[in-house]
């Protein structure tokens, strides 16, 4: 998996910028509606494939391990672009929450 704490944080923005906009549904940018999880399942696989769709959670945990000041660049892309927020609960609650407490089976 690549270290992105040693890129540059405007080369990391070109980056995630190159690869959303090439799999993002352009449809739904900058919607005025919630977009449902399967409108854009093909993105989230895609984003997943690559670690990038919880990109705090570490490496060990199959995603990109970033820094906050990539967090932070990576948050304000997709922002920019105008790709909605995705449906976060097991992103934000529930796999913390297991990487925590949780074992290898769960």
């Amino acid at each position: 998996m690549t270290d992105y704490s040693v890129m540059g944080v405007a080369d990391f923005r070109a980056m995630v910028r190159d690869h959303v906009v090439s799999i993002f549904p352009p449809e739904f940018l900058h919607a005025a509606r919630r977009i449902g999880p399967s409108e854009v399942a093909e993105y989230n696989r895609k984003m997943s494939e690559r670690g990038r769709i919880a990109p705090a959670w570490s490496i060990e945990f199959g995603s990109m391990g970033l820094d906050v000041a990539h967090q932070i660049a990576f948050a304000e892309e997709l922002s920019a672009i105008g790709v909605p927020r995705l449906h976060e609960i097991g992103l934000h609650m529930l796999g913390p929450l297991l990487m925590k407490l949780g074992t290898q089976a769960q």
